[in-house]
């Protein structure tokens, strides 16, 4: 859609009909309510803040002279850059609050699993109450007496039992912290995946919009001058120099001028809705662009491809995200698998019951006692569960593992992509910047031409058409260089401020 609108800006300006006018103009540098009524920008000094503001720097290795329409403005201190829009835009962006809840919530899981590490303490309390039964009597020496023992019917029992997985605590608690903490700092790679993404989409939404306003005012430059025309080609058909075939086709490209406008008008209120709506600002708030095209910048190249896949894979939290991941999946398959093997526990308890069973004869009285006991326990049910659990995270690793390597395959893709769009933007802005010279010198010439009776009208206007359209694709050189760098830093991790 935003090239869309761009292409449509070229398109008003190859109509033919742009008059003669100083070549060095700009956009105004803040949003105008009503863009048809902005004052001309050969006559109002409140437009020099504009073509500048895109801030594209020029490589500090390029000694050309920059071409007037770039250092024309100056940036409006104070103004929106690409940095604080991209600082700003991962503050408010809801998709990185998502990430951020889901990064505390993988360290809550990471701290309640150390919990793991501490003995196992339960509580009884118990009632029973017994039946009385039948007690035999006691024969002595041939003699029978009545059974002295008394029945206690009521019991009551109370006891803490500590158990400590002697095992469990290195084969497979300890694994499982372990994947805790990986899978935490996987969560937090993740957060820092999404601050990654939103930067560079922020980045380049400052662009586009500062793109689609550029475009506006040369549409807007070019309907004013297009009017200036049609009107000195009235007076000159009342006059009888000019014929009305030319008055009626000049209109007819005013009218197509005028089209082409209000498509780049809506193109800047698209982009300015989407600025707008990364950065959480009011829907009536005013855009200054605070950069400047001729500013000098630089961002570090590496010298080939496979050294910025190099830093990529280094530096990428995708990549470390990943790669955390692996590391907990693999603790996990460890903490599965000793799941099925024999369990060493040692296990303490301390009862208060009444009566108490270790108490001959019993008494009707809450008496304390205590044992410690040493078990190993290991059954086939949770052999065959382990098996199967420990199977299902192995096949999870591979797949990890297989992302690894496809996104290793991606960010490769990515670096031959974004090291080629800066190379090919900066070629594109030498010829820019040779084509401005040209069209320049061509328009010149014409006029002079016209001066001297040696050019028709229709050539001088060609010759703006054509100055017109070299100082947009100038414009547009720059901003590419600008998206290409933004590419850049991104492929390399370094995006987010």
């Amino acid at each position: 859609m935003l090239t869309k609108h761009i292409l449509i800006a070229s398109k008003v300006l190859t109509l033919g009909a742009i008059a003669m006018a100083c070549p060095t103009n700009g956009f105004a540098q803040s949003e105008s309510p009503d863009p048809a009524s902005d004052a001309s920008p050969y006559n109002s000094p409140a437009t020099n803040a504009s073509v500048d503001s895109l801030k594209i720097p020029v490589p500090a290795t390029t000694n050309e002279e920059v071409p007037t329409i770039l250092n024309s403005f100056a940036p409006v201190a104070g103004g929106w850059t690409a940095e604080s829009v991209a600082a700003k835009a991962v503050t408010v962006a809801p998709s990185v609050d998502k990430e951020h809840a889901s990064a505390l919530y993988a360290e809550s899981i990471a701290r309640h699993t150390k919990g793991a590490f501490y003995p196992r303490v339960d509580l009884t309390m118990r009632y029973t109450r017994l039946g009385k039964v039948a007690t035999p009597p006691l024969d002595f020496g041939g003699m029978s007496f009545p059974n002295p023992f008394p029945q206690i019917l009521n019991h009551y029992a109370t006891g803490v039992t500590a158990t400590v997985p002697v095992s469990d605590l290195f084969l497979s608690i300890l694994p499982s912290y372990r994947g805790a903490q990986a899978f935490a700092n996987a969560a937090r790679y993740k957060e820092l995946v999404e601050k990654e993404t939103v930067a560079l989409r922020a980045r380049e939404a400052y662009y586009r919009h500062a793109q689609t306003r550029a475009a506006k005012q040369v549409a807007q430059d070019g309907v004013r001058l297009l009017e200036a025309y049609v009107v000195d080609l009235e007076s000159l058909v009342g006059a009888g120099v000019a014929s009305k075939p030319d008055l009626s086709d000049a209109r007819a490209q005013l009218a197509q001028a005028k089209v082409g406008l209000a498509q780049v008008q809506a193109g800047v209120q698209v982009t300015g809705v989407i600025l707008r709506r990364m950065l959480n600002l009011p829907s009536d708030a005013e855009l200054v662009l605070g950069e400047g095209l001729a500013d000098s910048g630089s961002v570090r190249v590496p010298s080939s491809s496979n050294e910025l896949l190099r830093q990529a894979m280094a530096q990428r939290p995708e990549v470390k995200a990943l790669r955390a991941v692996v590391r907990g999946q693999k603790k996990l398959v460890k903490s599965k698998q000793a799941g099925g093997l024999p369990h060493l526990l040692l296990q303490g308890n301390v009862n208060y019951n009444n009566p108490n069973t270790r108490v001959i004869p019993l008494q009707d009285e809450f008496s304390t006692a205590w044992d410690i006991n040493l078990l190993v326990t290991w059954s086939p049910n949770d052999y065959t569960t382990s098996k199967r659990e420990s199977e299902r995270a192995e096949f999870d690793v591979a797949k990890t593992e297989a992302d690894l390597r496809a996104l290793e395959d991606g960010l490769a893709i990515a670096a031959v992509s974004a090291l080629s769009e800066y190379t090919t933007a900066l070629q594109a802005i030498s010829a820019a910047k040779e084509g401005v010279a040209a069209a320049e010198a061509g328009y010149r010439a014409r006029r002079d031409l016209l001066a001297a009776g040696s050019a028709s009208s229709t050539e001088v206007l060609n010759a703006e058409t054509r100055l017109r359209r070299s100082q947009l694709e100038l414009i547009d050189t720059h901003v590419n260089l600008r998206i290409a760098q933004a590419k850049l830093i991104h492929v390399v991790g370094e995006a987010a401020p």
